[in-house]
């Protein structure tokens, strides 16, 4: 009976890495092996990934699909003025951006935390304006949060919601 439920335990493994391996989406990110995964957003037809070179001390912000490139924003080490990152806490939760411009652009990720009747909500996305004005917020459609690592390598600077920080 014990060979029997890890022969199952291990075809049902095999099965589901395969479906995983052809499934409709292999691309489950857009970091570059090599990089460390600070934060990775599903969206419908495309993908956006936060990613971190430890070797090189690059910070790559990716936003596409497999076959293209939307847009590709970089920072090294040295020259640390292209993304930033706040924070605040709330009663049972928290907020979380990173922000950074492209031309007349700002995007802004989030991940964000509350209370509703008593559970904790979570959300992440982008928020995307365009000189000064709100183009479209973009929902994550998997459990994105922006990782650890954001916190030691990004500029902090004062928190704002989102709807007040371009004013």
């Amino acid at each position: 009976m014990n060979n029997l439920n890890q022969l199952c335990a291990l075809l049902l493994l095999t099965a589901s890495s395969l479906s995983y391996a052809v499934g409709p989406s292999t691309v489950h990110n857009l970091c570059t092996s090599g990089e460390e995964v600070i934060f990775n957003c599903r969206l419908n037809d495309a993908t956006a990934s936060f990613c971190f070179s430890g070797s090189s001390k690059i910070t790559t912000y990716r936003y596409g699909n497999a076959k293209k490139l939307d847009l590709l924003m970089q920072q090294d080490e040295a020259n640390k003025s292209t993304f930033f990152i706040s924070n605040a806490t709330y009663i049972g939760g928290g907020e979380t951006h990173v922000r950074f411009n492209n031309k007349n652009h700002t995007y802004i990720i989030f991940d964000k935390t509350i209370r509703e009747d008593g559970w904790p909500t979570f959300s992440a996305g982008i928020v995307v304006f365009k000189s000064g004005h709100k183009q479209a917020q973009l929902e994550c459609t998997n459990d994105a949060s922006i990782g650890e690592r954001a916190y030691k390598i990004l500029i902090r600077e004062q928190f704002m919601k989102i709807e007040d920080s371009l004013k």
